[in-house]
């Protein structure tokens, strides 16, 4: 027992056990802070996370190594002159702590292990080439958003969603079920998706964040951030796939359709398809319907430990301070103070307030216009003449009216209320319906339209329509007007820009085939390799005269 004790290893490994509990807790609260004022995006999102992540992670590393070289100076707060007792327990018992914690560090290591002796064997078991189609689809794509590792993809009889593995040699597996119950728009979109965590090195991020989640298995914050992380990460690539005009409709009931085919998930493997309460958020955010908070125990489990870790962090900080303080509010009083020590500040005259103390009178002073106008609160009070050198008289301006528009004005308002009622009303329920038409029973459909009805009758269409015609009364329509003919231009030139890009991406993919089949050119036909060149230097040539055109801010079309 002693050898445990007194061991170096050990105590630097429970302080650095202990301290992350508070640095993690710190950085999860500086991130929720951050997104809550900068509002970013799901991309920044999920970046932000990872970078919160990893800063927590070198913090842990830092106090090991600190506590590991100078161990008798380490303490629960370095900065901090915390009651030496708690400090004394806290060094005999953490070596035990260390142990225990090392004990159970084997469970999450061997579910790591496990999970990636699944992934390498996806590669190579069970697995056959996908049509042709969806091969030169993922080649020009990858070309197309710039991955320069080549991408292959098969179809997998082991696994029930598609899955992406691999960082230095990316792997898209599909399921044999979703090429056979999946349309051409909806398979594109689930290519596109496996494609854009390629992108942005999902992959690797992911198992860097799994190792970290293994080491501080014990820590909520840290679990909170990979969530978050992994969370983030589904709907930005959900937001790539919009980007380039998938129904939003159709890749939703793609998702739902492989939700119903998972049958086990692997840790390491980067899916289409999420756990279920992820894949509600993310299929309200594709069709565009608004998610109201959701109360469930796991949400209030993550804000409880959040608050707890705060308020051990305000505990621990101020223990000392607070008591230093509450004696000196007990011997001090806060205006006397200000008094005596008034004399360091020459300009600051207090001294009129302490030339007429009397007992106030039981009623209110009435003031106009900053003046005292109550004559039985005049014996009791100070004259007008000196408070009004101290006081300030309020202006306060009244509220403007709804503006008066021309009548065609009103004839836009009123068209435009109609329609935003009809959209609400109708349009949007039925998508409702639509959507929940296979995951909802008869029962559960009614429910929610009678739900949806009430929400409805609660909305405020004077109040809106009010404010439509303020807001309409303050736009400048020439100037808006203007704007809108200038990024009409940009996106012309932009979108000739991108159909050059597609045409020198597939002029690459025709002369690779050609060059791989040894051919010289297509048999009965003027395309030949010498044409293709011809037809890419034209093309390459009109491409940097555009962006030329584009980056000069000149737009003539």
């Amino acid at each position: 027992m002693p050898f445990i004790s007194q061991s170096n290893f050990l105590q630097a490994l429970g302080w650095a056990v202990v301290n992350s509990l508070w640095q993690m807790a710190l950085l999860w609260l500086i991130y929720k802070f951050f997104i809550t004022i900068a509002k970013p995006g799901s991309a920044l999102k999920s970046k932000s996370a990872f970078i919160v992540l990893l800063t927590g992670t070198a913090w842990s590393v830092f106090s090991f190594i600190k506590a590991f070289i100078s161990p008798s100076t380490e303490t629960l707060f370095t900065w901090n002159n915390i009651s030496y007792s708690l400090n004394d327990t806290l060094t005999s018992i953490l070596p035990f702590a260390s142990i225990l914690y090392l004990l159970l560090l084997a469970i999450p290591v061997v579910r790591f292990i496990i999970s990636l002796r699944q992934v390498m064997h996806l590669r190579t078991k069970k697995i056959k080439k996908i049509e042709i189609e969806w091969r030169l689809f993922v080649k020009k794509m990858s070309a197309y958003l710039d991955i320069r590792k080549p991408v292959q993809v098969w179809i997998s009889e082991t696994i029930s969603t598609p899955v992406t593995v691999g960082f230095l040699k990316p792997v898209i597996l599909v399921p044999l079920a979703a090429v056979n119950q999946l349309n051409t728009q909806q398979m594109e979109a689930v290519l596109l998706h496996e494609l854009a965590h390629i992108k942005r090195y999902d992959y690797l991020v992911n198992i860097i964040t799994v190792i970290i989640k293994t080491i501080f298995y014990f820590n909520p914050f840290t679990r909170n951030l990979a969530n978050v992380i992994e969370e983030e990460r589904e709907k930005s690539c959900d937001e790539w796939v919009l980007q380039y005009q998938y129904d939003a409709y159709a890749y939703s009931t793609a998702l739902l359709a492989l939700e119903q085919m998972k049958r086990h998930s692997l840790q390491l493997a980067l899916a289409a398809a999420s756990n279920r309460e992820l894949l509600l958020e993310r299929v309200k955010k594709i069709m565009g319907i608004p998610s109201s908070p959701v109360y469930s125990v796991k949400n209030n489990l993550k804000w409880i430990s959040g608050l707890v870790g705060s308020a051990l962090i305000f505990m621990l900080l101020f223990t000392n301070s607070f008591s230093e303080k509450q004696s000196t509010l007990k011997n001090e009083n806060s205006l006397a103070y200000a008094f005596e020590n008034s004399s360091a500040n020459p300009e600051l005259d207090l001294s009129f307030i302490n030339r007429k103390q009397k007992t106030s009178s039981p009623h209110s002073v009435r003031t106009i216009n900053g003046k005292i106008n109550d004559e039985e609160a005049k014996g009791n009070y100070l004259p007008a003449e000196e408070m009004n050198r101290y006081f300030t008289q309020a202006n306060f301006m009244e509220a403007e009216g709804t503006p008066v528009l021309d009548e065609k004005d009103e004839e836009q308002v009123k068209e435009a209320m109609d329609a935003s009622k009809k959209i609400i009303k109708e349009v949007k329920l039925n998508e409702l319906e639509a959507f929940a038409a296979d995951a909802l029973t008869t029962k559960e459909k009614q429910g929610l339209k009678l739900y949806y009805e009430e929400e409805l009758d609660k909305v405020n269409w004077d109040k809106m329509e009010e404010k439509l015609r303020t807001s309409y009364n303050k736009i400048d329509w020439p100037q808006v007007n203007q704007k809108i003919g200038v990024e009409l231009k940009k996106i012309r030139l932009d979108s000739f820009i991108t159909v050059y890009n597609v045409a020198l991406s597939n002029i690459k993919i025709a002369k690779q085939e050609l060059q791989d089949q040894h051919l010289k050119g297509i048999p009965d036909s003027h395309i030949t390799i010498c044409a293709l060149d011809s037809a890419r230097k034209v093309m390459e040539e009109s491409l940097n005269q555009l962006k030329a055109v584009k980056e000069k801010k000149i737009i003539k079309l």
